[in-house]
């Protein structure tokens, strides 16, 4: 006697799953793969990587291009590629040994370069003592720039600015809000971007008495 189709049809897929089954069951292994049989868990690649990797320390004399290729190869004229290339100065001129030391610590040759670099601070001293440049002199040098001109035609020397608690705070103006070294801007975009986006605003260089009266 014939079963109904419906009993037919679950006894086909009942023996097409029990073969499929047995088929895997019975499948060679691939190295370092987990199975009913015990087995190691297979490596992740980055993990396999790793056992050939070698300890990385660095050192002040360490060629940063090597790995950080990005901020190596800026050829703006205030960038930190003038500085290198054209001054003859390292990375390390510019940023704290000890603290790049830091952020160094634990890598190997495995690690991976980050996308963005880790923020490190560029010290006023640095570029004011070391014998780079003279603050007395900046004034002078930047007489006829016109770099900051806002939307009224006004102009304002970047390295003259009236004295005021703003201003005159060393946290607020500092030579890196205006030369940003590590990124593909040019002087007139990044010091009117700090001082139309930090205070003025209004794109108009000067105090606004009506909304600062009181903070001056």
């Amino acid at each position: 006697m014939r079963l109904p189709i419906k009993k037919q049809f679950i006894v086909i897929f009942a023996c097409f799953l029990l073969f499929t089954l047995v088929i895997w069951g019975c499948a060679p292994k691939a190295a370092g793969s987990s199975g009913t049989g015990g087995g190691s868990v297979a490596e992740d690649p980055d993990d396999a990587e790793d056992q050939y990797a070698e300890d990385f320390t660095w050192s002040p004399e360490a060629n940063c291009v090597v790995c950080h290729k990005k901020e190596g190869n800026l050829s703006l004229e205030t960038g930190s590629a003038t500085h290198i290339t054209e001054q003859g100065n390292r990375c390390v001129d510019c940023h704290d040994p000890a603290e790049i030391s830091g952020l160094h610590a634990g890598k190997t040759s495995a690690s991976k370069t980050p996308i963005r670099l880790m923020k490190t601070d560029i010290y006023e001293d640095t570029c004011l003592t070391s014998g780079c440049h003279v603050k007395s002199e900046l004034a002078g040098k930047t007489a006829a720039s016109v770099v900051l001109t806002d939307k009224e035609g006004n102009v304002a020397n970047p390295h003259d600015y009236p004295s005021n608690k703003f201003h005159d705070s060393p946290y607020n103006v500092t030579c890196i809000k205006c030369h940003t070294m590590h990124v593909e801007t040019t002087i007139q975009e990044s010091a009117y971007a700090f001082c139309a986006g930090e205070c003025h605003h209004d794109e108009v260089f000067k105090c606004q008495d009506y909304c600062h009266v009181q903070r001056m």
